[in-house]
């Protein structure tokens, strides 16, 4: 009779990381190529399953880069030089924002879809099939 051994949880970072395309550049995206969330019409979130449930990356990744939100209410806004790129978990673009301050910068950097600028799309970004790892 052979028994199953149920293998040891691997840690959260190791299992993060492994979703990851991160480039020759650290200064571009990194990006999610694991699980996304369809909270909102045409929006993805990178999410990743956690002992607290189905969490997002890119906040699990402020979280670690910047430490815990300064409220409840922050969020992790993304300052990706390309523009707003949803899949990014690059810690150098993620920053804490309440939900008004992220729409306003979408607002600024025309990447809303925000109802306020005519719902104009994001702004889009390389396609993530066809990036190589590095």
């Amino acid at each position: 009779m052979v028994l199953a051994v149920k293998s040891a949880k691997r840690p959260l970072a190791e299992r993060l990381w492994a979703k990851v395309i991160i480039p020759e550049n650290p200064n571009d995206c990194y990006l999610w190529m694991g699980a996304k969330s369809h909270k909102r019409e045409g929006q993805k979130r990178p999410v990743i399953w956690t002992d607290d449930g189905t969490r997002n990356a890119a906040r699990i990744v402020c979280e670690w880069a910047h430490g815990p939100p300064p409220t409840p209410k922050h969020e992790a806004g993304h300052t990706c030089p390309t523009g707003e790129n949803e899949i990014c978990v690059n810690p150098r673009h993620l920053k804490w924002q309440t939900r008004e301050e992220n729409e306003q910068h979408k607002v600024r950097r025309g990447s809303s879809r925000s109802p306020v600028d005519g719902g104009v799309p994001h702004t889009p970004i390389a396609n993530p099939d066809s990036a190589s790892t590095p």
